[in-house]
Parts: C-alpha cells; structure tokens; sequence
C-alpha cells in the first residue's frame, strides 16, 4: 500500500493536512459543472482548466473543490458525486467531483477568466496537464 492509498484509507483530514505539508503535489481538489450543455473551465492566456486547486490545512478535498471554485469563478456548486481519485506516485492525491451550479455569477480571479465552454467544442481546446475531459464527463453521462 502507498502512502496515497494509506492516506485515503486512514481519513482525508489527516491525509491533505500531511500531503500538504510534506509531499509534491499536493492534495487537489476540482469540479467538473455541467451546465445547459456546457462545461465550467477557467481559462488562462495558455489553456483551460478545471475550477479547483489545492487543499487548505484542515479541509476536506470536497471542501477544497468549493471553496476553489467559488473563488476562481464565482460560482457556487453542490458536490454531487466524486468521479475520479488520482494518488501519485510521489504521494498527492487529486479528487474531481461532479457538481451542480448552485449561484452566484462569473468573476475571474488572477487564476484567469472563467467561461462555459459548449461540449461539442471541448476537444479543440488545450486543457491543463492535457486533462481528459471527455472522458470525465462521459462518467457524469453513464450514472
């Protein structure tokens, strides 16, 4: 067993707490909103990306993936469902959730502007660490 794995299977508090501390990469934490057939994603001068980030000290990923995205778009969302734990070998965890827009309206942050992206054209775009995302949205769509 890992230590992502033994982190996970031991509590998340006490997991993001050490990785956060002591590990490379983080704890992460990011949403995946889906909403009229579009996709939530912050765009930078580079690519897009998914609203999330790393977790603060004490905080829960679920938690992190609100506060997150609230802060990089404006949004406030409902989690929903996890879709998908990533462990790294060097011992960070990153969690994605699906959630539902819950309020709130665009604001961009230094993190850059956030935007929904209509599905149809999610593959012409450059997406950070080359993120699958119509793989993670296809897990939305099969539950």
């Amino acid at each position: 067993m890992g230590i992502a794995s033994w982190i996970l299977s031991h509590g998340e508090k006490i997991g993001v707490k050490f990785i956060s501390k002591f590990l490379w990469p983080p704890a992460t934490a990011f949403t995946l909103v889906i909403q009229d057939e579009k996709l939530l994603a912050v765009r930078t001068d580079d690519y897009l990306m998914l609203p999330g980030g790393i977790a603060e000290r004490g905080e829960t990923l679920k938690e992190c993936a609100i506060r997150e995205t609230r802060e990089e778009t404006g949004i406030e969302v409902n989690i929903k469902r996890e879709l998908r734990t990533k462990a790294w070998n060097s011992g960070g965890i990153e969690k994605i959730f699906y959630a539902e827009a819950a309020g709130g309206e665009l604001s961009g942050s230094w993190e850059g502007k956030p935007e929904y992206i209509p599905l149809n054209e999610l593959e012409k775009e450059d997406w950070r660490r080359n993120r699958d995302v119509d793989k993670i949205i296809q897990q939305v769509r099969d539950k």
